[in-house]
C-alpha cells in the first residue's frame, strides 16, 4: 500500500495527472470538433434537398394554376 502512494505522488508530483487531465480535455475537444464538421456535412445535404424540393414545389403549384380546370 505505501509503494502503491508513494508511485501516485510522485506520478502527480512529475505532472502526470495534471497532463492526462490536459490530453483528455484535448480528446475531448477533437471529438467535438470531428461532430460539428460532421454535422455541417449533414446540414449542407439537408440544406440542398430543401432547397430542390421548394423548386418542385413551385413547379407544381404553377403548374395547377397554369392548367384549365374541367367541367
Amino acid at each position: 500500500m505505501f509503494l502503491a502512494k508513494k508511485r501516485i505522488a510522485i506520478a502527480r508530483a512529475d505532472g502526470y495527472k495534471e497532463g492526462f487531465a490536459k490530453a483528455r480535455a484535448a480528446a475531448r475537444a477533437t471529438a467535438r470538433a470531428n461532430e460539428q464538421d460532421e454535422l455541417a456535412v449533414q446540414m449542407a445535404k439537408l440544406a440542398a434537398a430543401i432547397e430542390q424540393l421548394d423548386r418542385e414545389i413551385q413547379l407544381l403549384r404553377a403548374a395547377r394554376y397554369t392548367t384549365t380546370p374541367s367541367p
